[in-house]
């Protein structure tokens, strides 16, 4: 019977060596496939980096970040403070002042929300209030 879905005759017959490569073909690109869309899936996770330590240089808030793919040079940043709620509050702006060797980031806190002034200047001293901030990447715009 020939027909629109076969390749070839019903009576006609494959070597069992070509059907055992393409199997195992099919079954490599299959791996390869699932394995690159858990890589993927598992790339876009979007973690924060942690903050390391504060100082205050020049009435300028300073925050050293752990590495993250998500920073580079002179890109803004946004500061938010994790309320008991839930919720996040914008405590300010800033900019990425500086990728380091070893991959850290330092990120100035240009504009800081007057209405928090609390919280920043608890910053260098209080790790649970630092624990607490979320510093994230924001559109390119100049900031300084």
């Amino acid at each position: 019977m020939d027909g629109i879905f076969w390749l070839s005759n019903r009576s006609d017959t494959f070597p069992a060596s070509v059907v055992v490569i393409v199997g195992v073909l099919l079954t490599i690109i299959i791996i390869i496939l699932l394995f690159t869309a858990h890589e993927a899936f598992v790339s876009s996770q979007i973690n924060f980096p942690a903050i390391i330590s504060v100082k205050v240089v020049d009435n300028i808030t300073l925050f050293l970040l752990e590495p993250s793919e998500l920073f580079n040079f002179g890109i803004g940043v946004s500061f938010y403070y994790k309320e008991d709620s839930g919720f996040e509050s914008l405590i300010g702006v800033g900019y990425v002042a500086n990728v380091q060797n070893d991959k850290k980031i330092q990120v100035a806190l240009a504009h800081p929300d007057p209405v928090h002034n609390d919280k920043i200047n608890q910053l260098t001293q209080d790790p649970n209030i630092q624990k607490r901030v979320l510093v994230k990447p924001i559109k390119v715009f100049d900031i300084r």
